[in-house]
């Protein structure tokens, strides 16, 4: 009976999916390499986002393997308090991506990516 409870507890354990197994970033970040759900956020640390009406966040992609100009990956722009949310955009190798936010807490979820594409996310 006690060993029938140690593999049930086992099993049950091996079968809870691990949601929380996807990369997070705080912003800025530079150049880390991406998969679909990895996200980046604001860490509501600096004090002069704070004191501006709204900022620009800039998104950049590029291969791991510098110079093809094939990279690219789908994200969504999100206040961490869920209010609200933009996109899905494209962000291409060698087109910056850049949003006008207010200052509330952002965050950029990747929703697809190329094979090997690194993204770099900060703000003006």
């Amino acid at each position: 009976m006690k060993k029938l409870i140690i593999i049930s507890i086992i099993a049950l354990l091996a079968a809870i999916p691990f949601s929380k197994a996807n990369a997070q970033y705080t912003i800025p970040a530079y150049d880390v390499q991406v998969t679909v759900n990895t996200t980046f956020e604001d860490s509501g640390f600096s004090q002069q986002n704070q004191d501006r009406e709204e900022r620009a966040m800039t998104v950049d992609v590029e291969d791991e393997h510098r110079g093809t100009g094939s990279a690219w990956a789908y994200i969504v722009i999100y206040q961490l308090n869920g209010d609200l949310s933009y996109g899905p955009f494209k962000v291409k190798e060698g087109t910056p991506f850049q949003i006008t936010l207010d200052n509330e807490l952002w965050g950029v979820k990747v929703t697809g990516a190329s094979e090997d594409c690194s993204m770099s996310v900060w703000e003006e």
